[in-house]
């Protein structure tokens, strides 16, 4: 995380340097993304930037602390209290508000699917915080299905967690794959690669086959 010398900085230059942190770091794998360039275009001595941040890593996790924040940001500003929705309405709206973050934050969007798509050489806690902060997210609104009668209640709850992280953890890999879009465009890209319409349309689809099964005798 930042040094106290970061924020000491003026608002305008921190805000510069986070600018093109970020642009580099979205734009490179971990490996390939270079402090020299950043340093190059943010005007300053690279001796300034080790004043600031510890080492590259933890210059890459406070980007990454900073995705997380905003993005919560995001949701929340962006949720529909007012609205009564069901377990399998809320899955629809939590696809639609990632894909408006990604479309609204292209540079964090491509910053996250690097994260997750890409090799990095260490093991990153701010991604398995997110992981898990996505698993118990996903078992309060199971519960709250089963409360609501929406989810059967002789499900297992923390099997329905995990039938439902596997399948938008694959749904995530299946959509660009179906559009013949790689590993790679996706990760430098971001959302913005994507057939928004036809991604939209795939998800319902899984949520269909959730909600009603394969045979679809629920309906």
């Amino acid at each position: 995380m930042p040094s106290k010398t970061f924020f000491n900085l003026s608002k305008q230059k921190q805000e510069n340097l986070i600018k093109i942190a970020l642009e580099e770091f979205s734009n490179q794998d971990y490996n390939s993304a270079s402090l020299s360039r950043i340093v190059r275009q943010a005007g300053i001595a690279q001796g300034s930037l080790y004043q600031y941040f510890a080492n590259k890593k933890d210059l890459y996790l406070y980007l990454l602390d900073l995705l997380c924040k905003t993005k919560l940001s995001f949701v929340q500003n962006n949720y529909p209290s007012a609205l009564k929705m069901d377990f399998f309405e809320y899955l629809s709206w939590i696809f639609e508000i990632n894909l408006q973050f990604d479309l609204a934050y292209p540079t964090f969007s491509r910053l996250a699917y690097r994260a997750f798509y890409g090799d990095l050489p260490f093991a990153d806690p701010e991604i398995e915080q997110m992981k898990q902060a996505s698993s118990e997210f996903i078992l309060q609104i199971i519960i709250k299905g089963i409360e609501e009668k929406n989810i059967d209640p002789d499900i297992d709850s923390d099997l329905a967690v995990f039938v439902v992280e596997t399948l938008i953890n694959s749904i995530s890999k299946y959509i660009p794959e179906k559009q013949g879009i790689t590993t790679d465009k996706l990760a430098g890209e971001g959302a913005l690669s994507l057939d928004i319409v036809a991604a939209r349309d795939t998800f319902l689809q899984l949520i269909k086959i959730l909600q009603f099964g394969l045979n679809g005798k629920g309906k």
